[in-house]
């Protein structure tokens, strides 16, 4: 379900790298951006890639280019190193996708994580039904309305946090997640009256 804290699967070796290169004092500071980030990055990645594998790739990705960049971005207050993360990784993902739809076959099917394994009971086939019914309309919704609430309940940030990586006011943001929590409970709703 949305609102739940998953564990996702991102892990950062970067810093190993500093250190074979000598580079003493980076490794706290890396460290402390990366574990404040990392989970942000992780569903940025996924709510693009629509992928858990694709979406750990992009988020060591982007850390790595955070390392190759360290200079600009020790600079920036965390706000801006938060907004300058996100768009790091937005755009990665974008090409990466571009790449992908290039070299891609039709009729691939979208990866998820329910299709393989078989339901043990009707309750849980239910909230499996449901959660793949709630993925596939939250990767529907306009990219205006995606990004806000794969921040909010996948990233696990306030909406403070979620519309300064965003770059947009308060209110704005808050007025994008309402909106596509309608358009969700809309297309839920209408989903259920065909079935």
């Amino acid at each position: 379900m949305i609102g739940a804290q998953q564990n996702a699967p991102y892990n950062c070796l970067i810093h190993r790298n500093a250190i074979a290169q000598g580079v003493r004092g980076l490794e706290g500071e890396f460290d402390a951006l990366y574990n404040a980030h990392a989970a942000m990055v992780y569903w940025t990645a996924y709510g693009v890639a629509h992928s858990h594998d694709a979406a750990a790739d992009l988020t060591q990705t982007t850390f790595l280019k955070a390392y190759e960049h360290w200079e600009t971005l020790a600079k920036l207050a965390a706000p801006q190193a938060r907004a300058w993360l996100y768009k790091t990784c937005r755009n990665l993902a974008f090409n990466r996708k571009r790449r992908e739809r290039r070299l891609s076959f039709p009729g691939e099917l979208p990866e998820s994580r329910y299709e393989a394994a078989p339901p043990s009971t009707d309750e849980a086939y239910e909230e499996k039904e449901l959660a793949l019914r709630l993925r596939r309309e939250v990767l529907a919704l306009p990219e205006i309305y995606r990004a806000p609430v794969i921040l909010h309940y996948f990233a696990q940030l306030s909406c403070e946090e979620a519309a300064r990586a965003l770059l947009v006011p308060g209110g704005t943001y808050r007025a994008r997640l309402f909106r596509a929590r309608a358009l969700l409970e809309k297309a839920l709703e209408s989903e259920a009256m065909e079935s």
